[in-house]
């Protein structure tokens, strides 16, 4: 029982105390393969305080006589309370004795005070998304034989799966994102880059959850509840209107809708079936089926089913959100860029003096949002558009679905495509791939989102981040019905990952690289839980229970590690302080061009300590340099550098370049010109 109480810490953390202790259970599901029993519809309701139940069923039995039930509570696998039960001191006449006929009661109260319950704990009532399983054994009275065997999933009502927290994310995902916009146009480039990238960290993690969720493996209440929080990152809101939208458009297109959810107090929609009694498991449907009154959803469908979306609204629900979201982002940005010049020349402050410049180029800072948006949403198209191809909703659907991630993949591969031809055209010219990526405000504007976040010489990392991507959509997608192979490849998939990123290490700094991997060490280990939840190593149960409570905490220590770095760059945002500058910038005018030995250390200056020269007229040695008067004028001066430099460019530049940036950016990082150097 010390890890029940343990696991009471994540009912403090996680969740609020329920008001009223109860216990729940919807489904009731064989556990053997006899028949005796068939469930159509199973409800059932406990609550402690008066030793009380009301249960409903809907069935029928093949056995007549006296029985006895032996009860079982088994509460993360562990086995907290056995009793006997007679089921004529229940009072249902249906029951004593059972009859063979059908089965119906609707409502009725149970009065359990008579039977001993002290052994369940009292943790069980508190601690959220509990996992427990009552396994009932039916018995003849008379001669003790075994006629029978059942289990229900039980729940508290407690659960971590709280709206107000999916809300707070996502608002504060959007303000990541609009102050991104905001102090790029404001010309403060590092800190548009780190609220970048902070942004896109946070949001990768949620949506790393979210698509752990929607793997076919049978997960746990916890694990369930955990990753159903954060399904809205990938599109999926239970929106009432959205379903009215949804479904009006798949009938007006040939489909038909499904109708699960309405049909509840029919049937018991059942989203995991499990068994404590070895040898005993349960067959288990490998779709949404409806077999004697049982539905089962798992996976993508028992997502949508959690958030009251219908199996056939899933992928149209999550196409739509993506519009809207697209819509808003993009209007936002027009607002912005065309408000703020107007309201600094009325306010006259020296932080808003970076909008004053041209909005001749709105178009390219247009197209540069919709490539970012394009990289946002592309996880949520590569799992539901290309699970829509096997679910067939409608064929305009299906349609949808593939010109969707078709233009999605196509934009991104261009997008990469043309930064690589730019770095490989600075490679030949520069003899470094980062000058013309880091200096051409156009390709910085439209696709300097791939490569800002990453050191300058690590700029190719866009790619593994993309088939990553890729290969995990393609895998929850297509291996709905194959769990144990889908935690394989996703086991697979986040160890190649994890190596490449820990080898590469591609993040701008020491910091970003840390959280960046850890990221990776975290979804790694999810993928190892998902293994075993499989149940591939016929592990016993408390240890299943074990790993559940486990992967919950260490998932939400994470998750508010990420917080707190994420909120930590607002005060950049409202200040205005530029986060570790690491040189001081160099002035426009001749003067700071002079290189003396007593000045600052400026943006040049690892430069100077790489930059060679074939025929001798340049010369470095710590900070002693041959004067430039020495030299002849006939001499040819070469302003390229032979060997790479490190961190000669920070890359740390706007995601969305003004004028003055970009005018800014090309002096300082231009090589002067033979008459500059004459001074």
């Amino acid at each position: 029982m010390r890890f029940l109480r343990w696991a009471g810490i994540l009912a403090l953390i996680a969740s609020p105390v329920a008001a009223d202790r109860l216990l729940q259970s919807h489904a009731l599901v064989p556990c053997s393969n006899d028949g005796i029993i068939s469930i159509n519809h199973f409800d059932i309701v406990f609550t402690p305080e008066n030793k009380s139940a009301v249960v409903s069923f809907d069935g029928s039995a093949t056995y007549s006589g006296k029985i006895l039930i032996d009860l079982d509570l088994y509460i993360y696998g562990y086995k907290a309370a056995t009793r006997t039960i007679d089921s004529c001191d229940l009072n249902i006449d249906a029951f004593c004795p059972l009859r063979d006929t059908s089965l119906k009661i609707s409502n009725v109260p149970l009065d359990l005070s008579s039977v001993n319950l002290s052994g369940i704990p009292g943790i069980a009532y508190q601690v959220p998304d509990l996992d427990a399983v009552v396994r009932l054994q039916i018995r003849a009275a008379d001669t003790g034989k075994k006629i029978t065997c059942l289990q229900a999933s039980v729940s508290n009502g407690v659960t971590v799966n709280q709206a107000g927290v999916a809300w707070a994310m996502a608002v504060l995902i959007g303000l990541g994102l609009l102050a991104t916009v905001v102090v790029s146009i404001l010309g403060h480039a590092n800190i548009a880059t780190h609220v970048a990238f902070r942004t896109l960290l946070f949001l990768g993690f949620m949506q790393s959850q979210a698509m752990y969720g929607m793997t076919a493996v049978d997960q746990r209440p916890l694990v369930q509840s955990w990753t159903q929080i954060w399904q809205w990152t990938m599109g999926l809101v239970g929106a009432g209107f959205l379903q009215t939208i949804c479904t009006w458009f798949q009938r007006a297109t040939g489909g038909t809708p499904s109708s699960i959810l309405a049909t509840t107090d029919e049937y018991s929609v059942i989203m995991q079936k499990r068994s404590y009694v070895p040898g005993s498991l349960v067959a288990r449907a490998t779709d949404t089926t409806i077999n004697g009154g049982e539905v089962e959803v798992r996976g993508i469908e028992r997502v949508g089913f959690r958030i009251n979306i219908e199996p056939t609204n899933i992928f149209m629900t999550s196409y739509l959100f993506f519009y809207f979201v697209t819509v808003v982002f993009l209007l936002m940005i027009l607002f912005l860029k065309f408000c703020l010049p107007r309201i600094a020349n009325k306010v006259k402050s020296p932080k808003l003096e970076g909008t004053r410049v041209a909005t001749s180029d709105w178009k390219d800072y247009m197209r540069g949002s919709l490539y970012r948006l394009a990289s946002i949403g592309y996880p949520q198209m590569c799992v539901l558009g290309l699970w829509e191809l096997t679910h067939r909703d409608s064929a305009a659907e299906v349609v949808l679905a593939i010109c969707m991630w078709l233009t999605m993949t196509l934009i991104l591969g261009w997008a990469m495509w043309k930064v690589f031809q730019r770095a490989r055209l600075s490679r030949t010219l520069r003899q470094n791939p980062a000058y013309t990526l880091y200096s051409d405000p156009v390709c910085l504007t439209r696709w300097g989102f791939l490569y800002v976040n990453y050191k300058a010489q690590a700029f190719y990392f866009m790619i593994p981040l993309f088939l990553y991507t890729l290969v995990k959509g393609l895998v929850i997608a297509f291996a709905q019905s194959h769990a144990l192979a889908q935690a394989i490849v996703l086991l697979i998939t986040e160890a190649a990952f994890l190596v490449t990123t820990c080898v590469i290490r591609p993040y701008m700094n020491r910091t970003a690289n840390i959280f960046a991997i850890t990221a990776a060490v975290i979804n790694f280990l999810n993928a190892i839980f998902f293994l075993f939840f499989t149940d591939v190593f016929n592990t016993a149960e408390l240890v299943y229970g074990v790993m559940e409570v486990v992967f919950a905490l260490l998932n939400a220590v994470f998750m508010v590690a990420l917080l707190i770095f994420f909120l930590l760059v607002f005060y950049y945002v409202v200040t205005l302080k530029e986060p570790a500058e690491q040189y001081t910038r160099l002035s426009d005018n001749r003067e700071s061009m002079r290189l003396a030995e007593d000045r600052r250390i400026t943006e040049l200056q690892p430069l100077e300590k790489n930059l060679q020269v074939e025929d001798g007229h340049m010369t470095s040695s710590g900070n002693v340099w041959e004067p430039l008067s020495t030299r002849s004028h006939s001499d040819e001066i070469t302003d390229v550098p032979r060997q790479s430099y490190a961190n000669a460019v920070q890359p740390t530049l706007p995601l969305i370049s003004t004028s003055d940036s970009e005018s800014s950016r090309s002096r300082q990082y231009d090589p002067p010109r033979q008459e500059e150097r004459i001074l």
